[in-house]
């Protein structure tokens, strides 16, 4: 039995390179008056379509760990799973599982598989129960900032940040005291709702919804201080819910040897 090596580093290399060309990382968004699910570009924001979720979706989160979209209605204060092909939302649990009339915020740590929420009418953080949609009060949040519209998890530095609508910051919440620190000059004067972070780029995406126009995507860099318009989801007003589906990890060497065996062939 002969391997032919250079055709096996040749097409383990076409492998990964179509992997890295068509796996990118996706922002996706929720129209919460159409109750659409779609894609959002990250240079320009172009809206495509992928399908209704059937209920308005006012936060959403991802997590790798398992695969799952997740998303939050205040109208039914309930969490939902939401396919990524369709947009279809599937109640978690009990329909009012969360227990809070006006829940928007929500995002995932991956280091501690936990969801978190945040409840405008309570200005609280909670944990919630991905398995059950209940949730467990982490405190009400401080430091002077009220109306956490949308959250997300900064999986570089175990942050977890919120976007406040009424103040027009963004700021990070201490998840022990749920204390909020402004990270971010004050915002443009616009409706601010959806928060997600892009762990390719570590960079957060938000968006302000505009209910005679279209919504505005903006990204802001952390570290940097930097805010930048991004661009406008044409024809979608409402966009509320962020979440971001990072690039899958590469092939591993023992992948790409058992692709390798696709090309052995016998003497």
């Amino acid at each position: 039995m002969k391997v032919v090596w250079n055709q096996v580093l040749a097409f383990s290399g076409l492998v990964i390179g179509m992997s890295a060309a068509v796996n990118a990382g996706d922002i996706l968004g929720s129209d919460a008056f159409s109750t659409a699910i779609g894609e959002i570009d990250g240079v320009d924001a172009t809206w495509t379509p992928i399908g209704p979720a059937g209920v308005p979706i006012n936060g959403m989160a991802y997590s790798a760990t398992t695969d799952t979209l997740y998303g939050v209605s205040a109208g039914t204060r309930s969490l939902y799973r939401i396919s990524r092909q369709t947009g279809a939302a599937t109640v978690v649990g009990t329909e009012g599982g969360l227990g809070f009339g006006n829940v928007n915020g929500l995002a995932y740590d991956p280091f501690n598989n936990d969801l978190f929420a945040t409840d405008n009418n309570t200005n609280t953080l909670m944990r919630v129960d991905a398995a059950t949609g209940n949730t467990t009060v982490i405190g009400e949040i401080g430091g002077g900032f009220t109306e956490i519209e949308g959250l997300a998890y900064d999986s570089d530095r175990n942050v977890l940040y919120g976007i406040t609508d009424l103040q027009r910051r963004i700021v990070s919440i201490d998840l022990r005291s749920a204390v909020a620190t402004a990270i971010s000059p004050v915002l443009p004067d616009l409706v601010w709702r959806g928060l997600t972070w892009d762990s390719d780029n570590s960079l957060l995406y938000a968006s302000a919804p505009d209910i005679f126009d279209d919504a505005i995507i903006y990204s802001f860099d952390p570290v940097g201080g930097r805010l930048a318009r991004r661009g406008v989801t044409a024809g979608v007003e409402a966009v509320q819910g962020l979440a971001f589906v990072p690039i899958p990890e590469p092939a591993t060497a023992t992948l790409i040897l058992m692709l390798g065996g696709l090309f052995v062939r016998r003497r």
